[in-house]
Order: C-alpha cells, then sequence, then structure tokens
C-alpha cells in the first residue's frame, strides 16, 4: 500500500473484500435448484403435444 500511496487502511479492505460480494449476492438472490427444476419439470408435464 506505501508503494501506490494508499494511506488509509479501510480502502485496502474495500478493495480487497469487494469481489467477495458479488458471488455472495448472487447466491443469496438466486432461485434454488430444486424450485427452478420442479417448475421446469411442471411445464414439460403440462404443455400439449
Amino acid at each position: 500500500m506505501a508503494r501506490r500511496g494508499i494511506k488509509d487502511i479501510r480502502v485496502f479492505w474495500v478493495v480487497a473484500l469487494f469481489p467477495l460480494f458479488g458471488p455472495l449476492v448472487y447466491l443469496c438472490l438466486r432461485p434454488s435448484l430444486l424450485e427452478s427444476l420442479l417448475k421446469e419439470r411442471y411445464a414439460t408435464a403440462n404443455s400439449p403435444l
């Protein structure tokens, strides 16, 4: 950090931990696999051919 001229340690931690939040948000907000699988099966079972 001294080489980059960053004096505030909080900036380092924000930059260091920021890549962890993207996957965390994705895992929290995505629909569950079981729910999506059941919806897919129900849709294909009830579709007229």
